[in-house]
């Protein structure tokens, strides 16, 4: 994809999607420090947090919150890499995005120690200028 097309998709973006943007550009680049996935279902829960923080009137209750699938395919096209397999912690299932490559015949008791919520990793170092705060 052209460095152009990129720039007009991203420019239809919704508020959500730039804070995905952002918070899955942050992930990438710390890869060069630790190996770091999160749980989508958190990334979601976090998002609807952030957004409903910045204008409770427009965001409460889930409102306008984006689905499972536009969070993945964000987090997907910043160069992360979320694996076809569902982890399960209890009895609950869900899936993670990561900065590297995971193999198939992982399970959640030995990724668990790569796992950063997405506020941990919305505080990590970025660039300020990136033009993607949203809020």
């Amino acid at each position: 994809m052209s460095q152009r097309k990129r720039e007009v998709i991203e420019a239809a973006w919704s508020d959500g999607e730039r804070l995905i943007a952002t918070l899955g550009r942050k992930l990438k680049d710390h890869r060069e420090k630790e190996k770091a996935l999160m749980r989508l279902d958190l990334v979601r829960a976090w998002l609807d947090t952030t957004k409903t923080a910045y204008d409770p009137s427009n965001y409460s209750g889930g409102r306008k919150l984006e689905t499972p699938e536009t969070i993945s395919s964000v987090l997907r096209g910043c160069g992360l890499h979320r694996p076809e397999k569902r982890y399960e912690e209890g009895n609950f299932q869900f899936r993670v995005v990561a900065n590297f490559e995971i193999d198939r015949v992982e399970t959640w008791t030995t990724l668990k120690e790569y796992h950063k919520l997405p506020a941990e990793v919305a505080k990590l170092p970025g660039d300020e200028d990136d033009g993607n705060d949203v809020f």
